[in-house]
């Protein structure tokens, strides 16, 4: 069935000046006929030859049984050509009615309330026999796409059937940017291979930017061909099954509003097609991928089943890797979206593309990223810092561990750097818990009680003394500490003389018991000074 778009944008291909009126892109046909065919003209293309003005009262009376027809094309001899507009190849739209001379006019087009296009033809058979052709074509293409629907092929092959009605490429990828297949030879004519693509995938560049894109996400949701531009211009139909975005077909927007509209009837039946096969088969790959047995037993341990030493050497082998070697844990989060998802189906094979010393998969849609510390490279961190930038994600990474009993408490550690990092250092991108651990232990300490509750109360007994005697001890008992016990370096932070400040030590222990002696008392009161500083 070819609608008025897919009829056009031929004529304008094969250089014909043509003119629409009525058009009606939501009528198909699936024949052709002339006006004197005996033929049913019902779901037809009806070509009507005009001939020369002289012959017009004739002609009227073929109107009635011309407009039967689901599309009229009448031709005029290319002398008139000027009458049908005032430019070659007007847009598919264009309301406009020729007028075969300046006092007559042929096709009194309120008389039909079918689309009618107006073709300059001085050979009308020869353009006749190239319409044929295209619905040929096309029928073929329809045939191919029914036989491809009931035989158990893969959707390369439905794509390589398109090479011979397309001259722009199409590609097809899932919900996680892995091409299920496109069109080979014209991407690699166009450079798009390079460009677009990376190990099967849609270029890390390009998905981390469409991902960031301001209400990308809901084009998910949309069931018609439709359009959309960020820095790219596209067409694209999306497949859904039970009301889930499952992928989608692109096309590189033309900017020609003939080419546009005939790719995006292509677009349409491939969809139809797609959706149809995916409906009955589930899949869109004839062979699934088996999960790899790192990825399950990460998630099987960060659920909190045991997973015991052999079955961990067993899997780590399928990347030579040993059970002695020394690992840490990362994790991904995202710095802002409108909708917080990470995409990690797309994004977990790019990662152990780009370090093949790393096992990524999803968990509770977080990326989780198992590194072999024996075996990464000196750039690993400035790869992750251009890597988290590009994909608008923050990683924290957990410190080195041997047992992977402990693979949850990594888990922690990491999760807690990408916190704790984020609030204290936002301008960085990635986290290692090392960096944040005395943070975490303070955070630790005051999750039931605030700093005061907790704290050594010698602190709190010199800010009572302090605030009313409008004296300075607390002060210089921290400085003490600061100065790791040195009077004399206390003394010149507080701008007193050092036997001044002795006295002032021994008021100190006197006033409230503290033993500077005790190695317990001094580490609680470096805890309780830096957890009030917290507050």
């Amino acid at each position: 069935m070819l609608n008025i778009d897919v009829i056009c944008y031929f004529l304008k291909k094969y250089r014909y000046t043509f003119s629409v009126d009525h058009y009606d892109p939501l009528i198909a046909v699936d024949k052709i006929r002339h006006f004197d065919d005996t033929e049913s003209l019902t779901r037809a293309l009806m070509i009507y030859e005009c001939g020369l003005p002289s012959d017009i009262a004739a002609h009227r009376q073929k109107l009635p049984e011309i407009s039967e027809a689901n599309i009229v094309l009448i031709t005029v001899p290319a002398a008139h050509e000027k009458v049908l507009s005032r430019q070659n190849f007007l847009p598919h739209n264009t309301i406009f009615s020729p007028n075969v001379s300046n006092t007559e006019s042929f096709s009194d087009n309120e008389r039909f309330s079918c689309p009618v296009i107006t073709v300059a033809s001085d050979e009308p058979a020869k353009l006749c026999n190239k319409l044929h052709e295209i619905f040929e074509r096309l029928g073929r293409w329809e045939q191919q796409m029914e036989i491809f629907n009931l035989a158990g092929k893969n959707y390369q092959e439905l794509l390589d059937l398109c090479d011979s009605i397309l001259d722009e490429p199409v590609s097809f990828a899932d919900k996680n940017f892995t091409y299920i297949a496109y069109s080979r030879e014209m991407s690699e004519k166009r450079g798009y291979i390079h460009k677009y693509v990376n190990h099967g995938r849609l270029s890390i560049e390009i998905a981390a930017q469409l991902m960031s894109t301001p209400g990308f996400e809901l084009l998910e949701k949309e069931t018609e061909v439709f359009e959309f531009e960020d820095d790219y211009h596209f067409i694209a139909k999306n497949i859904h099954h039970e009301g889930r975005f499952e992928a989608r077909l692109l096309m590189i927007f033309a900017d020609e509003p003939l080419t546009d509209a005939y790719h995006k009837y292509i677009l349409k039946r491939l969809g139809d097609c797609i959706t149809e096969k995916y409906e009955r088969e589930g899949t869109f790959y004839l062979e699934e991928e088996a999960t790899h047995r790192i990825h399950l037993l990460m998630q099987t341990s960060l659920d909190g089943q045991p997973v015991s030493d052999t079955l961990w050497s067993q899997a780590l082998k399928e990347k030579s890797w040993l059970i002695q070697d020394s690992y840490t844990l990362m994790i991904f989060k995202p710095t802002y979206r409108l909708e917080k998802n990470l995409h990690s189906g797309y994004l977990c094979p790019q990662i152990e593309n780009m370090w093949p010393y790393t096992a990524a998969a999803p968990w509770h849609e977080k990326t989780i990223v198992l590194i072999n510390q024996k075996h990464i490279d000196k750039n690993f961190e400035q790869s992750l810092t251009y890597f988290v930038r590009d994909n608008l994600l923050t990683a924290g990474i957990s410190r080195c561990f041997y047992d992977f009993s402990k693979i949850r408490y990594a888990y922690i550690q990491a999760e807690a750097a990408a916190a704790i990092g984020t609030e204290k250092e936002p301008h960085l991108w990635h986290y290692f818990f090392d960096d944040y651990a005395v943070t975490y232990l303070k955070q630790q300490c005051m999750q039931q009680m605030p700093a005061e509750c907790i704290c050594h109360p010698a602190l709190i007994q010199l800010q009572a003394y302090d605030k009313k005697n409008q004296t300075c001890y607390y002060e210089s008992l921290k400085l003490f500490i600061e100065t790791q016990y040195n009077m004399s370096a206390a003394a010149d932070l507080a701008y007193v003389h050092r036997t001044t400040f002795i006295k002032r030590m021994e008021k100190i222990e006197k006033m409230t018991g503290i033993d500077l002696k005790d190695w317990n008392t001094r580490m609680y009161l470096m805890l309780s000074y830096s957890l009030i500083n917290e507050t």
